[in-house]
């Protein structure tokens, strides 16, 4: 996957670092000073090798002191100007406390070359530097896709990350979301973050459908929560109703593909509680057991369910499961039936889902229970006990 080349001068660092983590958030890739260039190489080498190979964008960050500066403006500038005339890059520059055409003047002034009549993005007055930062991520999203696709025989292959990695797959990647940073040390995100994440996943996902014309098949390579992969799912299926293709132990699985009926379901049982609660708590448990957790959880905590849906194999938990793209969509769907009788069968207005198995399972459940209701999925800690890891309204 080709990177954002970023340039800015080092006294607009602070607001160059939330742009490099609003790129990230957004499913992008950074080339950056502070973490690309290697101690004792020609930096001027590097720059234009990482522009002819590396990247196919380039942002610069455009503030009075950045024109000043003898780095950007006769080392980074020139390299951008000439990866965009080759074809190479596309171009967004960022206008932070000058206007376009000031910028226009001073470059051509000093260099005698033009930034005018690119698309770029013109901070507004007292504006947040985190809206800030989104709005230039999906500006450069939308570059970064219309310049690698689509293509004609090859699917998206969006790949996400909350917890380390070290497999391979980021060249391949369309779309790299890369949440590690807000999952650090075992944490959930708060409301906030999850609420720019969510943002961020809609913007480069929408952007990404409309570059693609509505793809059929995104392929998902996924380390994240449970959570994050469930809501992975749920974001293919609205609005255009595209089908992740996954693998499984090598074995490929796609959301909606021949769920046969004559799959033995889950087996499924009820238990009411307080009708005063407003959640059904819908438990799914194909490699461990989740109800001691939830029953952990609520004496801690204090909660109490209208009622527990609870799901599992005929044969019980088991890390052994046979599983096989039929079974499993098969199991996906008749979790969002039965979950969409009960809800309504009970009077419930939220739902609490709690679920133990593969990840890829985590994103079928998503790509079929979308639009069930109101539902937050909770994780496991690494020692317990389950936290609210997603919610989807």
């Amino acid at each position: 996957m080709k990177r954002v080349f970023l340039s800015y001068r080092r006294t607009d660092v602070a607001a160059v670092r939330a742009l490099a983590k609003a790129l990230r958030h957004a499913g992008l890739r950074v080339w950056r000073d502070e973490d690309d260039l290697a101690a004792g190489l020609s930096t001027e080498g590097e720059i234009r090798a990482a522009l002819a190979e590396s990247c196919d964008t380039a942002v610069l960050w455009c503030t009075a002191q950045a024109l000043e500066s003898d780095y950007v403006m006769d080392i980074e500038l020139p390299a951008i100007l000439r990866a965009v005339a080759a074809g190479r890059v596309s171009f967004v520059p960022v206008f932070a406390g000058l206007s376009p055409a000031a910028a226009e003047q001073a470059v051509l002034a000093r260099k005698g070359e033009s930034i005018g009549g690119y698309s770029g993005v013109v901070a507004k007055p007292g504006e947040d530097p985190e809206a800030l930062a989104q709005r230039i991520a999906e500006r450069v999203a939308r570059a970064h896709l219309k310049r690698v696709g689509p293509h004609e025989d090859a699917a998206p292959v969006i790949r996400a990350v909350t917890r380390d990695d070290t497999a391979g797959g980021r060249d391949e990647a369309t779309l790299d979301f890369d949440w590690r940073d807000a999952y650090a040390g075992d944490r959930i995100p708060d409301a906030a973050t999850q609420a720019e994440l969510q943002k961020a996943l809609d913007q480069s996902v929408g952007a990404l459908f409309e570059t693609w014309s509505r793809p059929g098949n995104v392929r998902l390579e996924l380390k994240t929560h449970l959570s994050v992969a469930f809501a992975f799912g749920d974001r293919l299926r609205r609005p255009t109703d595209a089908r992740p293709y996954l693998e499984f132990r090598g074995t490929p699985w796609q959301a909606g593909a021949t769920a046969g009926r004559d799959v033995s379901p889950l087996v499924e049982r009820i238990e009411y509680g307080p009708s005063t609660s407003p959640e059904l708590a819908v438990e799914v448990s194909l490699t461990n057991p989740v109800s001691r957790g939830v029953r952990d959880l609520v004496r801690a905590r204090g909660l109490a369910f209208r009622a527990r849906l609870c799901f599992e194999p005929e044969t019980g938990p088991s890390q052994e499961l046979a599983l096989d793209e039929q079974t499993v969509n098969a199991w996906a769907r008749h979790v969002r039936e039965r979950t969409t009788r009960w809800y309504n069968e009970v009077d419930a207005t939220e739902i609490a889902l709690f679920y133990s198995g593969p990840v890829e399972i985590a994103v079928l459940l998503g790509w079929w229970s979308n639009a069930a209701g109101p539902l937050t999925i909770y994780d496991w800690g690494r020692n317990g006990p389950y936290r609210p890891g997603w919610t989807i309204r």
